[in-house]
């Protein structure tokens, strides 16, 4: 069977739905229902198999995290080395493992007394804890998928993801484009991810046009970098929100908000985006004495002075006649 079949089949892309949160409620729920039953031993006199039943709650909640982790690394696997959550999802997967490993050896404890009818008070402390740290790892893994999306709408992708963010910096730019390397390389409906002086854009060549825009929605920061395009317009794939490329309005919702959109020129084949205006030149500064002299200029008259003034000129510019009457 091929790679990719086998990556979707993990990621759940035939039911459009990842198989990786559909799984980790199994070991989650068995793992609570051992350590109520741990609990419910020490009302009365006990029960075997209350004991019992706990050990085979917890064996079981093993075995359904390791079937979990598999397509829980995949999903890891997929997530860009640049982003947030590759780090966030390396820490959810370590403390699983964790809770894995420490509910391995208990069970191994567990193995010799199954038959006291209560359970052992060190065991039922350790069940605790790894409880403890698997809500821990569960609150990651929610951050991860709520706050950054991981694992949403990813049987909505219609543009390859790009592969890396290519960082750049407006910083040296003396008219405030940024000029962007291999643009011209990009095919027609796909994209690049930039990194410029911290803002991420997404440039997308489309019909031969190229549109700068920033890359995460307005509605829940769903990446527009590999979204679908079409009428220039840009649709999210986590849940469609539809955005004018030049104008960064909203054509519809979710999102309400519109966009950033960044004005893009090709010359000498260099496609180049504008991230600021062009600095405005110096201003001229004149020496004190200069300005002292501006300050003495009669630039302003008093209304009597020009009163006076302009009966002068008309009496100088009025004809003279040669005839006394």
């Amino acid at each position: 069977m091929p790679e990719s079949v086998v990556k979707s089949l993990l990621q759940g892309k035939p039911i459009r739905h990842p198989l990786h949160p559909m799984i980790v409620h199994l070991p989650i729920g068995l793992f609570v229902i051992g350590l109520v039953l741990d609990i419910a031993t020490y009302f009365g006199h006990g029960s075997v198999n209350l004991v019992r039943g706990s050990y085979y709650m917890m064996a079981a909640g093993v075995a359904m995290g390791l079937i979990a982790s598999v397509p829980g690394f995949v999903d890891w696997l997929d997530i860009r080395d640049d982003h947030r959550s590759k780090g966030l999802g390396a820490w959810h997967m370590s403390l699983n493992l964790v809770v894995l490993a420490v509910y391995g050896v208990e069970l191994y404890a567990r193995w010799w007394k199954l038959d006291i009818p209560k359970c052992d008070v060190a065991l039922c402390v350790t069940s605790v804890v790894a409880l403890g740290i698997l809500f821990v790892s569960g609150y990651i893994g929610g951050m991860m998928v709520y706050h950054d999306g991981i694992g949403v709408g990813r049987h909505r992708r219609h543009t390859p993801k790009p592969l890396r963010t290519i960082v750049l910096s407006a910083a040296d730019s003396p008219d405030g484009y940024v000029t962007v390397p291999d643009a011209q390389t990009v095919e027609d409906g796909k994209t690049l991810r930039l990194d410029i002086d911290g803002t991420v854009i997404a440039l997308a060549k489309v019909d031969g046009e190229f549109y700068a825009f920033q890359d995460f929605c307005t509605h829940r920061c769903g990446p527009l970098s590999e979204g679908s395009f079409q009428y220039g317009q840009v649709m999210c794939p986590w849940h469609r929100s539809c955005f004018d490329m030049s104008t960064g309005q909203v054509i519809h919702g979710p999102a309400k908000v519109p966009i950033k959109t960044y004005a893009v020129s090709i010359i000498d084949g260099q496609v180049r985006i504008k991230m600021r205006e062009a600095p405005l030149p110096e201003p001229i500064v004149h020496s004190a004495a200069a300005h002292a002299r501006a300050l003495d200029r009669p630039w302003k008259l008093e209304a009597s002075e020009m009163e006076r003034r302009a009966v002068k000129s008309e009496t100088s510019a009025a004809p003279r006649s040669d005839n006394p009457a």
